[in-house]
């Protein structure tokens, strides 16, 4: 049930929620109506006269969630820079936009038919079926980036989820709109090198990690709902689930979508801690999948381990 949260990118779902966010041309704005007290996990490391919050955010949302806790509100208030995982300013440059494109969708008109083998495609045929949408809207997408499209298109509505609540987006308009700068955690060439996987990776993502969508639609209602909780150990369950397997794509989802992804994160926030020269608060907005657990996964891990105070603000 929980498998196909893991292998949810949050980098690949994230670029393609911004773009459908940017077409919806919709700004986020703070909802009144009752609401759970959503402010995921939020951390502060600190070096010298620097400080960086460290927000756990998640790659949906709900209308209520606005404005987030004020916790939250008031770390981003207070920052003077922002950092996402890759760096959102870039997006709507024709040069980056065509790397995006060329990590999400076939750049040689391929389709899924002709990269899968043939079992894996009629097991993915037969799967699909359980869904409203066609074979031809998702035929030329790449195979890791299939089930976190369909959870866009067909899941997230169902519960109330749409790309225009994205946390990341809120927090990228809030930043925008105050004149603060804007920045990457990772290069963005290095993020797209992520999501290009090799072809086991792939054929391996959809063979065994594309459910039906009644499952699909449980998994994803478990791990929100732990986000809303703050459930910590749920949401490392959910999203680590894929680790119960031994393939390809479980082993780069472990060893490089989160270990090597947090390793280049507390990289860079050691640096701008270490190196910063005026005093600065940062508010960095990560996947809440990268501050869960007892893993290398997991960023405040490495950033203990190197000797960083860190207070958890929730």
């Amino acid at each position: 049930m929980k498998k196909l949260l893991a292998k949810m990118s949050f980098c690949g779902l994230l670029l393609f929620l911004f773009f459908l966010a940017l077409r919806t041309n919709e700004t986020l704005n703070a909802n009144t109506e009752h609401r759970p007290d959503i402010h995921g996990l939020i951390s502060v490391v600190e070096y010298n006269n620097n400080r960086i919050y460290l927000f756990g955010s998640m790659q949906f949302g709900r209308a209520n969630w606005f404005p987030l806790n004020e916790v939250v509100e008031y770390a981003m208030s207070s920052s003077d820079k922002f950092l996402f995982e890759f760096d959102f300013s870039l997006v709507e440059i024709p040069e980056y936009a065509a790397l995006i494109s060329g990590a999400l969708i076939f750049d040689d008109d391929t389709t899924l038919e002709e990269y899968l083998p043939p079992d894996v495609f009629e097991m993915f045929k037969n799967t699909l079926s359980s869904y409203s949408t066609e074979y031809d809207y998702v035929s030329m997408v790449r195979p890791m980036w299939v089930s976190s499209i369909l959870n866009v298109i067909e899941l997230g509505p169902i519960l109330g989820l749409y790309p225009n609540n994205v946390i990341d987006i809120y927090i990228f308009e809030y930043a925008t709109q105050n004149n603060k700068p804007v920045s990457g955690l990772i290069e963005f060439e290095r993020e797209m090198y992520f999501m290009r996987a090799s072809s086991e990776v792939q054929i391996d993502g959809i063979k065994y990690h594309f459910l039906d969508f009644d499952t699909s639609l449980q998994a994803l209602q478990e791990l929100i709902l732990a986000y809303e909780s703050q459930d910590a150990d749920t949401i490392f369950e959910v999203i680590n689930a894929i680790t119960a397997y031994d393939d390809a794509y479980a082993r780069y989802f472990t060893d490089i979508l989160q270990t090597q992804r947090s390793i280049e994160f507390a990289d860079k926030i050691e640096t701008l801690l270490r190196e910063t020269d005026e005093p600065t608060t940062f508010f960095a907005t990560i996947s809440i999948g990268h501050m869960v657990g007892d893993t290398y996964g997991n960023v405040l891990n490495i950033l203990k381990d190197r000797g960083f105070r860190i207070t958890n603000l929730y």
